[in-house]
């Protein structure tokens, strides 16, 4: 079983990228031809930045990450890779059905986010790994994903 996000998650990182380089060129245009653009297109060079601007920003509070949850034998694989505005985090995580200790939810930033946080048994003891972010999974996704945790957990 896998559960994964990458066809999301490849869509909207071309997204973003695709009106992060078109707002580049409505600046361009701004500062370059200024003087004689038409209201309509100076108007419609600005929205273009603002909308950007609020797509960055939506996508920064949300959290965009690629999330995948594989499970191989009696091991869990959870890769996690995000490509944020400002942190690039970058992990896999490997825990054995033995050493699952459980899991945990939490919810960030106005329930916009959703977090994932994964326990592991090492020398008797409970040990947290850092949140994923499983905000861009589907509903559904995330509903297996937290039904299958579950049955390990117990």
């Amino acid at each position: 079983m896998m559960i994964t996000n990458e066809k999301k998650f490849k869509s909207v990182e071309h997204m973003r990228r695709l009106l992060i380089l078109l707002s580049a060129v409505a600046i361009a245009v701004l500062a370059y031809w200024n003087t004689s653009l038409s209201p309509v297109l100076f108007y419609l060079t600005i929205g273009i930045i603002l909308f950007t601007l609020l797509m960055v920003a939506w996508h920064f509070l949300k959290g965009l990450a690629f999330f995948s949850f594989e499970e191989v034998g009696d091991i869990l694989i959870f890769r996690y890779y995000s490509t944020g505005n400002f942190n690039f985090a970058r992990m896999q995580i490997s825990i054995s059905h033995t050493d699952f200790a459980g899991f945990k939810l939490e919810n960030k930033i106005f329930n916009l986010r959703k977090n994932l946080i994964l326990y592991e048994k090492i020398n008797n003891r409970k040990a947290s790994y850092s949140p994923l972010n499983i905000s861009s999974l589907s509903l559904s996704q995330q509903k297996e994903l937290v039904d299958k945790l579950h049955k390990l957990s117990k």
